[in-house]
Order: structure tokens, then C-alpha cells, then sequence
């Protein structure tokens, strides 16, 4: 039996994570935001009164499919009703599927992701997903402290905006001073960060006080820590510890105040291994380790931070779908950029469509929907295979078929579950 939903309130990312269905995109626009419980009783969805929720969408079913809840260490489920649309899962067309943290559900114009959104005025960190919602809360954690700070994450996650929210929250009177690391010159990196006299070396004319010494009382953001050359990190570990700086060709230092935020792309701990950085040096810094989620990880910011950035445009039920969808290698930066690009090459458009996006984003919603020709389903059978962690059940109920319907493609392609347990 299905109840009656009203609109869930939005939080903030302290509290307890919930498993639920959040609507991030619809025709039904005062709907986007509202969430299906997945703990609790099965909620349908669909056009008339009978449905536990109710959404004003042209393309729903009266009654179009059911979300099932995942009690007792189930994973939650959908189940299509027989609706005239259909029913996707991370774009495919399904029966039923069990439903993963991050799984994009498609119900006519309507699109859900598995994730439980949270309220925020945060400027910098934009997003309500509860992978963002949590690094707001690490950051908030150790921003009045005075400990150092690692940014770990793939390019494009926004490194450099966690740093300046970190020198926000932090009370700090002084300037924060980013520099990137790897765009400094390796004969001038020591001068740069630390300063020099004037005749220290062939061109240098006059005095200058350097990074640390510009950073007096704030903040300095090193980024691509892991490029600074090793003589350097072995100064810069002293520098941290001592909190005193010498200019090169100085003879006297001067004792500075200064909070490290460093930020790295790589894996310092590897580069640890093979002898690429100092292992003191990334001990020190790894006071505060903070791992930044990649855009994969946050579908259900996607569309939020796209409409940001398309202004007055708008996004189709099929443009959203496909942003939803796609891995976003390069993040959040890769977004920014697809949708400066939208702007200027749609400028009349009221509408973003589907078609409107670039080829691969596109072509590979299309390719999700089309019924998989004999052998072209293995990269969906392997994926479906690894989020279940080999668990045939879970992956017959996910793909919306059989399970002796999945033993047999598993045969015929050779792939055999227990290469992906956990």
C-alpha cells in the first residue's frame, strides 16, 4: 500500500543521511526538491490522486511506477506499473532494478537520483548532494583550527574553492595567496615561496618578500603541491614547523603566521614510494586529509549546477537525462565549460534539448536506450555486475530480467560473476 507524500524539507549536512529518491528535474517544477523515502512504505508516482506523489508531468502514467524500500539490508526498488512511457534506470528501460546511492530514474519528463538533497547558501561550493554536503562539513570541522590542510582530488573538482572557503570560515584576518606549484619555474620556486635580497642571484635587482611572507596572517593555498622540486620540500617542511622564513641570500629570519592549504591532483603517497616527495614532508601535510567527490559521485548536483550556469535557459527532460548520465572526467570544470559554450551556441534557444549537447553526451543516452543487439550488451552486463558486487539476483532485478535469462548472456559472453565480489 502506497501513502501519501508531501514535500520533504531540505536540510542541512549535518544531520543523518536518508535513503531516498530526490526529484532534480520535471515539468512539475514545484516539485524538483521533493523526496521519496526509501525506508518507509512504497510510494507510487504518477498523474492522479491515487498516487503517493503527485506530479503535474504530461508523460506520467495516472499511476506509472512504485518505489519499494529497502528495509532490513535490502536494496531499494522500482517497479514499472504497466505505464505507457516506460520506466529507465541510468537510461535504460527497465521492468524493475534495484536502485544504487546515484542511480538516475527517468518517469515520463521526470528525472530522480538516488540521493537525499540538502539546503545551503554556501557561494563557492554550490550543490545539495550529500557528497557535497559532507565536505562542507569537513571543511567547517577545520577551518578554526590552525592545522594543515591536504585538498586531495581529480582535476576539476573545485580544490581551489574548498581552499577559499576553508580561508573563510577560518577568522583569519590576513590575505589568502594561492599559487600554483607546478607553474613555478624550479630555479625561482625557492625565491618565490620564501623571497630574496636584492644580488642573491643573476637578476635579482631588488628585494622581494615572497609568498609566506605576502600570506602573514591568512592564508597560503599551494596547489599541485606534489610538483615543487625536492630541495624545495625539504625548505618548505622547515618553514612549516619553524613558522620562520629566510630570504634567499638573507642571513635572518622572520617568523610569519601562516595556515598551509595544500591541494594535490596525484597520489602524494605513491609518489612517496618512489621517492618523488618527501615522506616528512606528507606527513606534515596530511594533518587534515580532504578528499574532494568527483562530479560522478554528486549526480544530483548536475542539473542544479547547470541551470546556474545556462542563466534563463532551461533543460529538456532528455538534456538533463544525458548530463545526468554522463562520467564527467574533468568535473566540475568540464560542466562550467559545456554550459558557457551552450550560451553562446543556443542564444536564441528558450530550451536546452538534447540535441543541442555535444555528440557523446547525446549518442550515448541514445545508445542506453536502444535494446542491445545479440553480444553488444556486455559493457551493461559488466557494469550492472559490478555495482552488484557479482551478485547474480541483485543483477537480474537491476536489468529487469531473468535470472536464467542472465545466466544464459553470461555463458555466451564468458563473463563470470564471481570476477566481481567484492
Amino acid at each position: 500500500m502506497s501513502r501519501t507524500l508531501t514535500a520533504a524539507p531540505l536540510h542541512q549536512g549535518s544531520r543523518a543521511r536518508r535513503q531516498v529518491a530526490t526529484v532534480v528535474a520535471s515539468p512539475d517544477a514545484a516539485s524538483v526538491g521533493r523526496a521519496i523515502p526509501l525506508d518507509g512504505t512504497p510510494t507510487t508516482v504518477g498523474r492522479t490522486d491515487q498516487a503517493g506523489l503527485v506530479l503535474a508531468d504530461p508523460r506520467l502514467s495516472g499511476l506509472h511506477a512504485v518505489f519499494r524500500p529497502g528495509r532490513g539490508g535490502r536494496v531499494p526498488s522500482i517497479a514499472d506499473l504497466g505505464s505507457r512511457n516506460g520506466t529507465f534506470v541510468d537510461g535504460a528501460p527497465v521492468q524493475s532494478a534495484e536502485l544504487l546511492p546515484g542511480a538516475v530514474v527517468r518517469l515520463g519528463d521526470t528525472c530522480l537520483v538516488l540521493d537525499d538533497l540538502s539546503e545551503s547558501d554556501d557561494p563557492l561550493l554550490l550543490g545539495g548532494s550529500s557528497a557535497i554536503a559532507a565536505l562542507r562539513l569537513r571543511l567547517a570541522e577545520v577551518a578554526p583550527t590552525p592545522l594543515t590542510v591536504l585538498l586531495l582530488g581529480e582535476t576539476g573538482t573545485g580544490k581551489e574553492l574548498a581552499a577559499r572557503r576553508l580561508h573563510q570560515l577560518s577568522g583569519r584576518g590576513g590575505r589568502l595567496v594561492p599559487v600554483n606549484c607546478a607553474a613555478i619555474p624550479e630555479h625561482l620556486a625557492e625565491s618565490t615561496l620564501f623571497g630574496h635580497r636584492r644580488g642573491a642571484f643573476t637578476g635579482a635587482t631588488d628585494s622581494a618578500p615572497g609568498l609566506f611572507v605576502q600570506a602573514d596572517g591568512g592564508t597560503l593555498h599551494l596547489d599541485e603541491i606534489g610538483d615543487l622540486p625536492l630541495p624545495v620540500q625539504a625548505k618548505l617542511l622547515r618553514v612549516i614547523e619553524d613558522l620562520e622564513v629566510t630570504p634567499v641570500g638573507g642571513r635572518r629570519g622572520r617568523r610569519v603566521d601562516v595556515r598551509i592549504v595544500a591541494a594535490t591532483n596525484v597520489d602524494l603517497r605513491a609518489a612517496v614510494g618512489t621517492g618523488g616527495f618527501r615522506p616528512d614532508l606528507f606527513a606534515r601535510l596530511e594533518e587534515w586529509p580532504v578528499r574532494l567527490p568527483p562530479l560522478r559521485d554528486r549526480r544530483a548536483d548536475v542539473v542544479l549546477l547547470a541551470r546556474t550556469w545556462l542563466g534563463e535557459r532551461d533543460l529538456s527532460a532528455d538534456a538533463a537525462e544525458a548530463l545526468l548520465l554522463h562520467d564527467w572526467p574533468f568535473n566540475v570544470r568540464e560542466l562550467a565549460q559545456l554550459c558557457r559554450r551552450l550560451t553562446v551556441a543556443v542564444e536564441a534557444h528558450e530550451t536546452i534539448v538534447v540535441d543541442d549537447l555535444p555528440s557523446e553526451l547525446s549518442d550515448q543516452l541514445r545508445s542506453r536506450r536502444r535494446p542491445p543487439a545479440p553480444g553488444d550488451d556486455r559493457e551493461q552486463l559488466e557494469a550492472a555486475l559490478g555495482r552488484c558486487l557479482g551478485n547474480v539476483a541483485r543483477t537480474s532485478r537491476m536489468l529487469g530480467i531473468s535470472r536464467r535469462t542472465l545466466y544464459r548472456r553470461l555463458s555466451e559472453l564468458g563473463l563470470d560473476p564471481e570476477d566481481y565480489r567484492g
